[in-house]
């Protein structure tokens, strides 16, 4: 399921995944002004509060609509934002 996050995160605009995927995490650098309100629909952790980095994971039972949930979150603020 990281793969898959890591995939469909890199394909929005203004969103940087910022390292290869090895296990369950996946780093992306977010625009800083739709940080807070993605998190109020989904729980991920602050990697580096200056660059807008952001620890997203994945646990073994991850689904793919939980995956699609949050891209799909993203995808709004960020047409919210334009």
């Amino acid at each position: 399921m990281a793969t898959r996050l890591a995939g469909a995160l890199s394909e929005l605009p203004g969103v940087t995944v910022t390292q290869e995927v090895q296990a369950n995490a996946v780093f992306a650098i977010l625009p800083r002004h739709l940080i807070e309100a993605v998190r109020a629909q989904h729980r991920f952790y602050d990697w580096n509060r200056d660059t807008g980095e952001v620890r997203l994971m994945c646990s073994f039972d991850t689904q793919p609509e939980h995956v699609d949930a949050l891209v799909a979150s993203v995808r709004r603020e960020l047409e919210a934002a334009a």
